[in-house]
């Protein structure tokens, strides 16, 4: 009886450990408070289980495919998750547990005077294994966390049967290494060689996950680099044509003297046609002391005139110059891009950028427009509705790095009645 609550009460630790890595390192909306409960019930079935078939020969078969079976339920059902994310994790936490295990026993038998079966003796030995197992199986789980979570961001299902393939082929190794030592007495030397083996598995599979993650950072940051090139040269190609315009204003006198002076009617339709062209490339609006801002409104203003989409501005309170020319050039430019797509494929064909200071702290970024249907969405996020979305989709990643970028805020909304898509982004100043 004493060992029973012994085991319910580690069977409990790490319960809590499973359910917080499922909350930290799972893309999941399942809610803690009911969760909690759900993970305990099914680790009080496998203690269950694992208690009415302890005397048998094959348990580490039975227990195996049991435990397995109630992580991948508790993962498909409790957090909600997809049918390869919950194999992963289940033969992941699995494959933990047996390495806690199999690094425990050996080490402290070599300390009990190489008696692998010390825990058999003593109430204390027994809790002192468990203590050391459930601390190395919670720091495998967090290690790992950090590194799954990142990967998890990510879907990639060339990478997700890699994974499979490791952590099951891991799994089924020390399925027969403990099978095998069931079978056989072995000496201490053989546990000790299979507490490193046990050990360097984690490793690779930790590196999969590490090298990946690696690799993908690398990839987001030449992006990053590559789209602030983009926007500084596009912000200079649009500033030299703001200015190419302002020049030919300032010459539009001459330009009347020459037309006004002209022999013909036809000799005036050609001056014009030389004209029109420049003119109507560029139309330049003024709506505060920000170049940058001015640059994006007034290429906007152009776009949706040539698309017919009705464009209205306001800017008032604050002109966004806390932000870098680049920084806003990428925000605003993304996120106007994406709102003039949908609105020129709407039937309303309108769109509105609001730019306005909200309590005197908060600047507030707020784009909307008609859009015939609600966005598509994968976990929660907006979806890249192009061909090959694979490939696209760092549009908004940019819009969040650079929101990060300035602690701000970022939130979007359909509204099915009015058909609009609405998007926020927020902005805190301090006050001068």
């Amino acid at each position: 009886m004493q060992n029973i609550i012994i085991d319910i009460m580690f069977y409990t630790i790490q319960a809590f450990i499973f359910w917080g890595y499922c909350h930290y390192a799972l893309v999941t909306n399942a809610k803690k408070r009911l969760t909690l409960p759900l993970t305990l019930l099914f680790f009080y079935v496998m203690l269950a289980f694992r208690q009415l078939f302890i005397d048998s020969l094959y348990i580490v078969i039975v227990n195996t495919f049991f435990v397995l079976l109630c992580f991948f339920v508790c993962l498909l059902t409790v957090y909600r998750q997809p049918l390869m994310s919950a194999l992963i994790t289940a033969l992941s936490h699995y494959l933990f547990v047996l390495i806690a295990e199999n690094i425990t026993l050996p080490l402290l038998a070599v300390f009990y005077g190489n008696d692998y079966r010390f825990f058999q003796k003593s109430t204390f030995h027994y809790i002192l294994m468990q203590i050391i197992v459930k601390l190395i199986y919670a720091v495998l789980s967090l290690l790992f966390a950090r590194e799954y979570k990142k990967y998890n961001q990510v879907k990639d299902n060339t990478g997700y049967v890699l994974l499979f393939v490791i952590a099951g082929s891991n799994t089924v190794i020390f399925l027969l290494i403990d099978l095998f030592s069931q079978l056989n007495n072995q000496d201490i030397s053989t546990y000790i060689v299979w507490a490193v083996c046990s050990f360097f598995l984690y490793v690779a599979l930790y590196l999969v996950f590490y090298y990946r993650n690696y690799m993908l950072e690398q990839a987001q940051k030449i992006n990053a680099l590559a789209q602030k090139e983009f926007d500084e040269k596009y912000y200079q190609m649009v500033d030299a044509s703001n200015q190419n315009l302002q020049v030919l204003s300032h010459d539009f006198k001459n330009h009347l003297i020459q037309i006004e002076n002209a022999d013909s009617l036809e000799q005036v339709r050609s001056y014009v046609a030389d004209l029109y062209p420049a003119v109507r490339s560029f139309h330049a609006v003024s709506v505060s002391r920000n170049k940058a801002l001015n640059l994006l409104v007034s290429k906007y203003n152009t776009l949706c005139a040539v698309q017919g989409v009705d464009f209205s501005y306001r800017i008032t309170g604050t002109d966004l110059s806390f932000l870098e020319a680049a920084d806003l050039t990428s925000l605003l430019g993304n996120l106007l891009d994406n709102a003039l797509e949908a609105a020129a494929k709407s039937s309303e064909k309108k769109m509105e950028l609001d730019i306005f200071l909200k309590n005197n702290t908060t600047a507030v970024v707020s784009i909307q427009n008609a859009a015939e249907s609600a966005p598509q969405t994968e976990n929660w996020a907006l979806k890249s509705t192009k061909k090959q979305a694979d490939l696209h989709g760092f549009g908004l990643q940019s819009v969040q790095n650079t929101v990060k970028k300035y602690g701000g805020f970022y939130e979007w909304d359909y509204g099915a009645e009015k058909k609009r898509f609405t998007t926020t982004v927020s902005f805190y100043m301090k006050e001068e």
